[in-house]
C-alpha cells in the first residue's frame, strides 16, 4: 500500500517515463515482504520552479519519497530507503554526470489510525 511520489526538476536530463520507473521501484519493493507492492499508488512532480543552493540554473533535483504505514522496524525503513536510493542512482545516472543534481529518498511513516482509504471497483459486464 506504500504511496510513493517522485519530484525532479526539469533540467534533468534523464527523460523519466512513469510506467518504466515506477515497474522498476515496484520491484525493489517487492522485495521486502512486509510491504504489498501491488497496492502502490504513485505520481509524478515535475518541477518547473525551483531554486536550489545559490541559484545555479544547471543544479537539479530528484526527490522520491515513499510513504508507508506506521509498524515496520527502522531497520526495515532504512533498507527500503538504501534500496530505493540505489535504484534512483542507477536511474539518474546520465543527470548526474552531466550536472551537480543531489537526489534522495524519504521513508515517511503514515499513521494507521488516522488514514482512511476507500477504493470503489467498476464492475464491467
Amino acid at each position: 500500500m506504500p504511496h510513493v511520489t517522485l519530484e525532479y526538476t526539469d533540467n534533468i536530463s534523464v527523460q523519466v517515463d512513469a510506467k518504466e520507473f515506477f515497474a522498476g521501484l515496484q520491484e525493489v519493493i517487492k522485495g521486502f515482504e512486509a510491504f504489498r507492492a501491488s497496492r502502490t499508488k504513485s505520481r509524478v512532480i515535475r518541477h518547473h520552479e525551483y531554486f536550489i543552493d545559490g541559484g545555479e540554473p544547471a543544479d537539479g533535483f530528484v526527490y522520491l519519497q515513499i510513504a508507508i504505514l506506521s509498524g515496520r522496524s527502522k531497520e526495515i525503513r532504512q533498507e527500503l530507503s538504501r534500496s530505493a536510493l540505489d535504484y534512483l542512482v542507477k536511474y539518474f545516472a546520465e543527470s548526474t554526470r552531466e550536472k551537480a543534481c543531489s537526489i534522495a529518498v524519504e521513508i515517511r511513516e503514515i499513521e494507521e489510525s488516522t488514514f482512511l482509504s476507500m477504493s470503489r471497483s467498476n464492475a464491467r459486464g
